[in-house]
């Protein structure tokens, strides 16, 4: 199959593939390094995957820890699809405001953190770099660097 070919094949699956990750991360590999030279196909990926997510994802029906799972995965996908940054707003800020909207997203968050001992070591050892942040942490607790983007106004 050509690169296109592979393109067109994913670009129309995107939302399995998000959904089936880290089982399908061999071909997220295969089609970040087949979108790198085409930023066009790439926007049309975020475009298609965000109104996808919007749709299956963002909605009444389906629980809030089933979309911080797939939230998760969109960050892990997004850093390798493309780890510039230039598409990652178009696709994770809808799911960020939805979940900033649902009453229960807090309360499952910390439920599944403190369930299991497990999860959390799993999550604090998950180290997603976003576009946005940059985090650093150090094992020593005197050593936690947060470096923001955006600047921080004196006096507040």
């Amino acid at each position: 199959m050509s690169h296109r070919g592979f393109q067109v094949f994913c670009e129309g699956c995107l939302f399995e593939l998000m959904r089936d990750y880290p089982d399908t991360a061999k071909v997220m590999s295969d089609l970040a390094e087949s979108v790198k030279t085409d930023g066009k196909r790439l926007v049309r990926m975020a475009t298609g995957l965000a109104e996808t997510i919007r749709s299956r994802l963002l909605i009444i029906g389906v629980p809030t820890y089933s979309i911080l799972q797939k939230y998760i995965n969109i960050l892990k996908i997004l850093q390798q699809l493309d780890s510039r940054g230039s598409i990652f707003d178009q696709v994770a800020r809808p799911v960020q405001l939805y979940l900033l909207g649902r009453k229960d997203t807090l309360k499952s968050i910390i439920s599944h953190l403190t369930e299991d001992t497990d999860n959390y070591i799993n999550f604090v050892k998950q180290f997603i770099k976003m576009p946005s942040q940059i985090i650093d942490l150090d094992h020593s607790s005197e050593n936690l660097q947060v470096e923001h983007t955006s600047p921080v106004r004196p006096g507040l």
